[in-house]
Order: structure tokens, then sequence, then C-alpha cells
């Protein structure tokens, strides 16, 4: 539960327990103590929820048969008992500190935890922008760079992340 505390607080998952729905046969997480039902549309809610919260972008995999359906997750479930055992490695930890020194970036190292995850991955991306487009507005300015060959759209620091 402390690992998820910060995402999802008093949520403890290690009460919930794999069912079958008995009116749709649908898979569900069910918690026995509350009631509280974790189903497919709750948790493709859940992980994109995540996912964006991190910035993580998925590459749907097409894989054709049930054999090679099985082969893809057996080789997941061997990577995760790979890594079981290695040591944690905390994935914000550098850009906790990139971001510190960055002159944009509105908080100090005591306000931090002030700051929400998808508050501050969206101020990592933004600065990242920002950057990009101020190195290429330079390099079009000092003639480094022919702007004919540029897409416009990247000298612009406000758009979407989404945008290449």
């Amino acid at each position: 539960m402390d690992r998820t505390k910060i995402l999802f607080g008093d949520l403890n998952f290690q009460k919930f327990s794999p069912i079958k729905n008995s009116q749709s046969g649908e898979k569900i997480l069910y918690n026995f103590e509350n009631g509280n039902v974790i189903d497919d549309l709750l948790y493709h809610k859940m992980v994109g929820y995540v996912r964006k919260m991190h910035g993580i972008k998925v590459k749907p995999m097409k894989v054709k048969g049930t054999q090679a359906v099985k082969a893809v997750l057996e080789n997941e479930r061997l990577k995760m008992l790979e890594n079981k055992n290695s040591e944690y490695v905390s994935v914000f930890k550098n850009l906790i500190s990139a971001m510190l020194v960055y002159p944009g970036f509105k908080y100090k190292s005591s306000e931090l935890k002030q700051c929400g995850i998808y508050e501050f991955i969206d101020s990592v991306q933004r600065s990242q922008i920002f950057m990009s487009s101020s190195a290429l507005m330079s390099g079009i300015y000092s003639g480094m760079i022919d702007i004919s060959k540029v897409d416009k759209n990247r000298l612009n620091w406000l758009r979407d992340f989404n945008e290449k």
C-alpha cells in the first residue's frame, strides 16, 4: 500500500481478489470487505491516468494468434521476475534535479511537495519544448538553420505535447 498511496490514497490493492462477474462473465477485481469493484473500464481509466501523469505513451502491439499472445505475456512475466529483486531506481530523481536548476521552474526544493505529480511532469515536458523552441529560434536568427526546412509548429513552445 505504501507504493500506491501517493497515487491512490488509502485504496489497498492487496485486498482485491480476481473473480468473474456473475452477470457479465467479465473478470473483475473485487474487495470482499467493502464491495469495491475494479472492472475493465475502471482499470483502463486508472492505467490511462497513471500513464498520462507520467508522460508514458503506449505503442500498441499487434499480436496474432493465441500462442503469440501467450508468448508475449510469458516474456513480460519473465522480465518482471528478473527485475523483481533489482534495486529501486527513482524515475523522479534526475527530473527533480534538472527542474530545480531550470530557470523557469517556479518551485524551490522546500516547496516541491506542493507540486502534484501531474503538474510536475507537465512542467518537465513544457520546459523541454520551451528549450527546444528557443534553441531552434536562436539557430534561425543566427543563420545556422534554414527556416524553410523547419516545421513552423516546432517554434511554438505553447504547442501540445503530443504534436511532433
